[in-house]
Formats: structure tokens, C-alpha cells, sequence
């Protein structure tokens, strides 16, 4: 709407000082308001502002003062530094993919739970790791994958009086390790539960096989009262990341 006020001035009115003044201005914003556009992105935190300090080579942007004037940020020149910009821009849009993703991934596991799977004969109930637990541990674990290759994981996350700083690489390899034990502790729980359910069947229901195998017996019985100890506690504590 301005450019074309600026346009549609009468070709004698552009020779004077004013026209001429206004319309550099009006260049200069029309440059500048794609990157401004930028920086009222959500986000853009609060370290992309100090970025941009940088970039700029200047101390201080009161942008987040009240009385902070678009004129303040025109004063800046910020179009010479289109290339840096927008550097930073992309870096603060895959950062908050890589948040969303982070967020998603502990949201999921701190409510995960496994399931009760009644054993047919014995009354023992065993644990059972969820078809959905399954299909998102598969699903996190690619999704880690892929944001350890980014290139914007040396970028802080977050800081907290118990952690101080904390960046996206320490989050993310973090929660590679967790889901990587989720996924060797569910394959190890249901491969003993499988054995013991086989075994179960041999040295407890069947009264040939135990006299036939006493010694096979007494040694079951022992393993079947840890295993059970195991799975009741894996079923007190239910959630799939803490047991």
C-alpha cells in the first residue's frame, strides 16, 4: 500500500527533498519487513536475538521494552545481513522442530505403561510391552536418529538450576540411551517370560517330568521365584521407562 502511494506520486512532487527522503525510507522498509517478518516467528528466542546482536555488531535490542520502535530496527540495516538472517532463522525453525520432537518423545515415555498378560494355568500375570509402545519406540528411535546428523544440535535447549546448560546433543543422545535400554529391556523381559512359560508347563504342572528331572526342577524353582519377584516389580512400577 505504501509502494504504491510512493508510485503514484505526481513526477513533479519526486524531485523535492521530502518525496525523496520518504521514499529511501520506503525502499528500506520494503527490504527490510520480509526479515523483521522473520523475527516475530515463535520461534525465535531469545538467543537468536543475541545472534542477531552479533550479526549486527551492536550491544543491545530492547525488543522486548514496550517502547521498542520499528525505527530502532530499520536503523539497524538489517538487509545487508540477509544472508546471516536468515542463517539464523533456519537454524531457530529446526531447533523448534527438534524441541517438538523432543517434547513428544518424553511426554510418550513418561506415560507408556505395559499391560497385564495373564498366564493360562499358573495365575502368574506377566508383563506385556504394548503393539503401541512397540510402533513408538520404533517411530522415536528413527526420529533420534535423524536429529543426531543435524547440524543444529550445539544450540541450547534449555537451562535449569539442577542441569545448568543443557543443549539439544546432550537431550537427544540422552534419550538414545533410554530408548535403546526400553528396547533391550522389553526384548529381554518377554524372552525370559517366553522360557519360563515353557518351562513352566514341564517342571510345574507335570508330575512325570519333575520325577523325571529333580535336580532340572529344584534349579526351576528357584528361577521362577526370581522371576516372579521381577515381574512384579516391572508391574508395580508399570511405566515402560522406569522399570
Amino acid at each position: 500500500e505504501i509502494s504504491s502511494l510512493v508510485e503514484a506520486t505526481p513526477p513533479r512532487a519526486r524531485t523535492c527533498e521530502a518525496f525523496v527522503i520518504a521514499a529511501q525510507e520506503v525502499a528500506v522498509l520494503l527490504e527490510t519487513r520480509p526479515l523483521l517478518e522473520c523475527f516475530r516467528l515463535p520461534a525465535i528466542k531469545e538467543r537468536h536475538w543475541a545472534m542477531l546482536r552479533d550479526a549486527v555488531n551492536v550491544q543491545a535490542i530492547s525488543h522486548s521494552e514496550p517502547g521498542f520502535k520499528l525505527r530502532e530496527m530499520l536503523q539497524l540495516g538489517l538487509a545487508g545481513y540477509k544472508e546471516r538472517i536468515d542463517e539464523i532463522v533456519r537454524s531457530a525453525l529446526r531447533e523448534a522442530q527438534m524441541e517438538v520432537t523432543l517434547g513428544d518423545v518424553a511426554r510418550t515415555w513418561a506415560r507408556e505403561k505395559l499391560a497385564d498378560a495373564p498366564h493360562p494355568g499358573s495365575g502368574v500375570v506377566l508383563a506385556r510391552f504394548r503393539k503401541r509402545s512397540a510402533a513408538k519406540l520404533e517411530e522415536h528411535q528413527f526420529e533420534i536418529q535423524a536429529m543426531i546428523a543435524s547440524p543444529y544440535t550445539s544450540a541450547v535447549l534449555y537451562e535449569s538450576p539442577e542441569e545448568g546448560v543443557v543443549t539439544f546433543i546432550q537431550e537427544i543422545t540422552k534419550w538414545q540411551h533410554r530408548l535403546t535400554m526400553i528396547a533391550e529391556g522389553s526384548n529381554k523381559l518377554a524372552e525370559a517370560q517366553r522360557i519360563w512359560s515353557y518351562l513352566e508347563s514341564l517342571l510345574v504342572r507335570s508330575e512325570e517330568v519333575r520325577e523325571q528331572l529333580p535336580q532340572q526342577t529344584e534349579v526351576f524353582a528357584s528361577a521362577d521365584l526370581e522371576l516372579r519377584e521381577v515381574i512384579s516389580h516391572v508391574l508395580k512400577v508399570r511405566n515402560v521407562d522406569a522399570a
